[in-house]
């Protein structure tokens, strides 16, 4: 930020003027970022309630974070209102951002994410139909009335005391219905059933 006194000198003893501290200071606004950013893409966990889906983008609790591609299936506007206030466990992929920086590193921070897994799911609307399109989610969990499970991809299905639910052309490692639910299956395929009490499936 700096230009000394002469082309071959620099005079670090000098006090500094107003104007030499105005130009240090627009220098350095004018840093340039390096063309690339410094340090790693990093994975995080990143688990809350969903507040919206909207344009791409999921909202978290409070952050608001890129929906992949791969990830819309899960996240789509067709699914907003089943998973509005749904619990969810996500992974979350960070990739740096570059700041300018008065030094030859350019200073990173921490850059928007972007989901590019689901670990969890648990769902609490009633009267919703969600359809994930058969994109693998690990757990899934249930304690709303009355909705609907389409194309669900999971190793395990948790339904709530007392909650109807049903099940259409899904795929389940193992599905537990607690006492007093009462499940469908229509076109779905169960490996393990547990079954607690008076629950009911009906096929």
């Amino acid at each position: 930020v700096t230009t000394g006194t002469t082309a071959t000198t620099y005079d670090a003893a000098s006090k500094v003027t107003r104007g030499q501290l105005a130009a240090f200071v627009l220098r350095a606004e004018k840093a340039t970022q390096s063309e690339e950013t410094p340090g790693e893409t990093t994975k995080d966990t990143v688990t809350g309630e969903v507040k919206g889906i909207e344009n791409g983008f999921v909202t978290v609790g409070t952050e608001q974070i890129e929906i992949s591609s791969e990830l819309e299936k899960v996240f789509s506007e067709a699914n907003a209102a089943a998973l509005e206030d749904a619990t969810v466990e996500l992974v979350v992929e960070y990739k740096p951002e570059a700041v300018a920086s008065i030094t030859p590193m350019p200073i990173a921070k921490k850059g928007k994410g972007k989901v590019v897994g689901v670990k969890k799911v648990k769902l609490v609307k009633a009267n919703t139909t969600f359809n994930p399109q058969n994109f693998e989610i690990p757990t899934v969990e249930l304690s709303a009335q009355g909705v609907t499970l389409t194309n669900l991809n999971s190793q395990e299905l948790v339904i709530a005391n007392s909650v109807a639910v049903t099940l259409v052309n899904s795929k389940l490692n193992t599905l537990t219905v607690a006492t007093g639910a009462q499940v469908t299956l229509n076109g779905a395929e169960v490996t393990e059933l547990k079954v607690t009490g008076d629950a009911k499936v009906t096929i």
